[in-house]
């Protein structure tokens, strides 16, 4: 959707219909929950790392973040992806033994382009059945999708800028040149009087809330890069090197991949408890 999923080459939508937000990326509607990216899904990789003891799933997205850089989304959808309760994404990882961590954040940016990567650190199980893992993780990307759209994070939003704003104002001091060097790498980002605060808070409203749903329209299942990181039974098959670094990896067959998009069943999944 023009102006609405973000991707790079994305052309701004100017104006929109009455009682469109206007988002980052330009007019947002409320997005579908069944809106898919309609490029031709992207390959998976199974890669064989020099630490035997790796045992990791990753989903990986291009995607453009807002021009205003107040607006952090990945940080929001970081915290959603690695909160600890009943209801979010580890507690169904954890429930079926597939997982026992996960994270996600943006791994790579260039200008208001970045790779936004969710990886999950596999059980010996979730090692054996990690197309399962993978839907659970789309799956969970999917309810998000929703609970934006029904305005479901709009506390957790909230909170995550009340947070920003108290680590900000209790910071404690720091030399100047050690300041200085923390701080050079955003300073393209924000105007002269906001090189200070502005990487260390969170900006929050209608427009923050439109980015979020911006982001998530871009995490569609087709367009995310999957890789499996393990030494276990895949080292045998991983018979390509990679140039640059010499890691081992082999392509992952193409039913596999599918498996891993296809929709899973039933789960929990809700929004963040007070």
């Amino acid at each position: 959707t023009r102006g609405c999923a973000g991707g790079p080459g994305d052309a701004p939508v100017r104006g929109g219909r009455a009682g469109d937000v206007l988002g980052p990326f330009g007019a947002l509607g409320p997005p579908s929950p069944t809106m898919r990216v309609t490029s031709p899904p992207l390959p998976g990789f199974l890669v064989a790392p020099v630490s035997a003891g790796t045992q990791r799933l990753t989903l990986t997205w291009a995607v453009a973040l807002p021009e205003d850089a107040a607006l952090k989304p990945d940080l929001l959808l970081s915290r959603l992806v690695a909160r600890a309760d009943t209801r979010g994404l580890l507690a169904a990882l954890r429930a079926e033994g597939l997982g026992t961590a996960v994270g996600a954040g943006v791994v790579d940016a260039c200008g208001r382009a970045a790779l936004w990567q969710l990886s999950v650190e596999l059980s010996s199980l979730g090692v054996d059945h990690w197309e399962r893992a993978a839907q659970l993780c789309h799956a969970y990307l999917g309810w998000a999708r929703g609970a934006a759209a029904r305005g479901e994070l709009r506390e957790l939003a909230a909170d995550s800028a009340a947070i920003a704003e108290l680590g900000f104002r209790f910071a404690e001091p720091q030399e100047p040149a050690d300041l200085a060097e923390a701080l050079c790498g955003a300073l393209v980002d924000y105007a002269p009087e906001e090189w200070v605060r502005g990487p260390n808070t969170v900006a929050s409203g209608a427009e923050a809330e439109a980015a979020v749903q911006c982001l998530l329209a871009a995490l569609a299942d087709s367009a995310a890069a999957l890789t499996i990181v393990t030494s276990s039974q895949f080292a045998r098959v991983a018979t390509g090197v990679a140039s640059e670094y010499g890691a081992r990896y082999a392509p992952v067959g193409a039913r596999a991949l599918a498996s891993s998009r296809a929709p899973a069943a039933a789960t929990s999944f809700g929004p963040p408890p007070p």
